[in-house]
Formats: structure tokens, C-alpha cells, sequence
């Protein structure tokens, strides 16, 4: 029983592997070949930062639009004040009226 546990402990190692050198080896030569060109990479937030450019763009035209619209409508709502105080003023001085604006 004693040598079979002393044959147990000793060690031993596995036998060393064959190499997997072979030295008449095919070579491949691959100058035949096409060489492989990438793509040009092109990223979706690209895309969309210039949708976003072009957006932006619009958005200014609309409000300088509705600004001149704007200023437009004050101006013609000032001409129709002035006429019509220039009315008011030239009829009360042709019936002898006074009239008081508010």
C-alpha cells in the first residue's frame, strides 16, 4: 500500500507536443489580390446636424418675415391714428365743435 501511494505522489510530467512547424509549407502570395478600400463613413448626426442647419435657416427668414409684417402694421395702424386725428381735428374746427381725444 506504501508504494502505491509513493508511485501516486511522484510526478510526471506529459510528453512534450509535436511541433506544428512544417518546413515545406505552401506560401501564399497574395499580390493577385485586390486590396480592400474602406467606405467612406458617413454618421447619421452628420445628417441630421445639417437638417438641424437648414431648419435653423428657415426659422430665422420666418421671424424676420413676421417682424417686417410686424413693424408693417404698426406703422400703417400709426398713418390710420394720424389721419383720423387730422379729421377729427379739421371737422371740429369747420362745425365749431370741441372735441376732446382720449
Amino acid at each position: 500500500m506504501e508504494t502505491e501511494l509513493q508511485k501516486n505522489a511522484q510526478f510526471h510530467a506529459r510528453p512534450v507536443p509535436s511541433t506544428t512547424y512544417k518546413p515545406n509549407a505552401i506560401i501564399v502570395d497574395n499580390t493577385e489580390r485586390d486590396l480592400v478600400i474602406p467606405m467612406a463613413v458617413t454618421l447619421e448626426s452628420d445628417k441630421r446636424a445639417l437638417k438641424r442647419q437648414e431648419f435653423d435657416k428657415q426659422m430665422e427668414e420666418k421671424l424676420s418675415q413676421i417682424q417686417t409684417m410686424k413693424a408693417l402694421l404698426v406703422r400703417q395702424q400709426r398713418d390710420m391714428e394720424a389721419k383720423r386725428i387730422q379729421e377729427i381735428r379739421r371737422k371740429s374746427i369747420d362745425e365749431g365743435i370741441v372735441v376732446t381725444l382720449l
